[in-house]
């Protein structure tokens, strides 16, 4: 891939922002595309800029350089401290979408001038299905903008600008693949890292486009020009898909329902082939704790429980530090229940190689993931899990070529073939 456009052409970009950071608004323009996500439009060449952008661009590229130091870790990734727990501002951990942990720290971080900001995403207050980036100085704007925001976001547009100022220092919340982004930016830019006071990042299942929005909104019923707030989750745990209109009434859905029935049909094709949903390259990883029902997650709602896993010793410290300073309340939590709590983010980590082998044998452009563990991970998924997935992935193809093009309808025709002698 020669440039942005490249990127966004194979469905590669998930619109983080960072190639408008380094280049600059008067050379790429974030806009949302009739499909619902964020697309860069150049506006003009720029070689020198595009050498860097290349090697940030998360469409492209994703390192994790730690290496696993057990079986574990080839899964969920660096963990030097795992703990659930919630924020002790009963106001945060009710408003935020599971248990306040991030918002908490975040409260934290502000109050003991650890951080001069937070750096996150938000509700747009003039157009509330939309996403803003925010920096928040105070309780009152990290409680502003808490909770999940389920479509398209770009954090790091204006990461540049805040870096190179000497005033301040970053507490930055992102999807994994904006970390990701950021990390590798700082490694190109070692002298920024001393404006970071921390990393933060989430358990991500994907971001849904904004159709996944506008199919929400008309579930709820509603007009979408009479609603005045709305939200995807929060107050309460795991909280409802809420609109408010013009008189104050709400109208709402659970969480099932909405991310489970509609959301989740709108991700981004980019989230699909992820190996990083659980966030392995942050300093702190957040996710909704959730209670064990039968070897799968309970989504009754419930006072709210955070997941929190510190990647690193920076991470670990941080938490400790808001616990004794009484901004979150925490307990130790057992690494081997993960699997029954997170069960999509464990089997995405299994099979993420088999999507990426039908990718590659059928002729379309992928990142290049590198250190985390992909073919450890799928030998250890087993030929079922595997088979699945990869002519799962075939069945949804467009192969940009005619070699793909005969691949994929190879592997169709023997798939029908089977299942018809199967039904014999």
């Amino acid at each position: 891939m020669k440039s942005v456009a490249d990127v966004d052409q194979a469905n590669l970009c998930i619109g983080c922002g960072m190639c408008v950071a380094i280049a600059g608004e008067d050379a790429i323009e974030l806009q949302i595309g009739s499909d619902g996500f964020y697309h860069p439009t150049p506006k003009q060449e720029n070689p020198a800029n595009w050498q860097e952008i290349k090697h940030v661009c998360p469409g492209i590229t994703l390192h994790q350089s730690q290496k696993p130091r057990n079986t574990d870790e080839k899964v969920w990734g660096p963990i030097e401290k795992i703990w659930i727990g919630h924020a002790t501002d009963e106001e945060i951990r009710w408003q935020a979408s599971s248990g306040g942990g991030i918002t908490g720290l975040l409260h934290y971080l502000l109050e003991k001038n650890i951080a001069t900001c937070a750096l996150h995403i938000g509700a747009s207050s003039s157009e509330p299905f939309l996403n803003v980036v925010a920096a928040s100085r105070n309780r009152s704007d990290i409680l502003q903008r808490a909770g999940s925001r389920y479509a398209p976001a770009a954090p790091l547009t204006s990461i540049k600008t805040i870096l190179t100022d000497p005033s301040e220092k970053l507490a930055f919340v992102g999807k994994p693949c904006d970390v990701a982004a950021l990390k590798a930016y700082l490694e190109l830019h070692p002298e920024f890292k001393e404006r970071i006071a921390i990393i933060i990042t989430f358990m991500c299942a994907g971001t849904p486009s904004l159709k996944g929005t506008e199919a929400l909104i008309s579930a709820l019923d509603v007009e979408p020009e009479k609603v005045k707030e709305f939200w995807y989750r929060g107050h309460g745990w795991p909280g409802k898909a809420t609109a408010v209109d013009q008189q104050g009434n709400q109208i709402s859905l659970s969480y099932k329902e909405s991310w489970g029935s509609i959301l989740n049909r709108h991700l981004h094709f980019r989230c699909k082939i992820c190996p990083d949903g659980i966030g392995a390259l942050a300093d702190v990883t957040f996710g909704d704790a959730w209670e064990d029902e039968a070897g799968y997650p309970s989504f009754e709602e419930k006072p709210g429980q955070s997941l929190i896993i510190a990647r690193n010793e920076k991470g670990k410290q941080m938490i400790e530090q808001a616990v004794a300073h009484g901004y979150l309340s925490v307990e130790d939590y057992s690494l081997n229940k993960l699997k029954t709590i997170q069960p999509y983010q464990y089997n995405r980590r299994k099979f993420v190689g088999s999507r990426l082998l039908a990718l590659k044998i059928s002729g379309y452009k992928y990142p290049r993931f590198y250190g985390f563990n992909l073919f450890q991970n799928f030998l250890s998924a087993g030929v079922k899990t595997n088979v699945k997935n990869f002519l799962g992935t075939l069945d949804r193809l467009n192969p940009p070529n005619r070699l793909g093009y005969i691949v994929v309808k190879s592997f169709k025709l023997i798939k029908s073939t089977a299942k018809k002698a199967i039904k014999r």
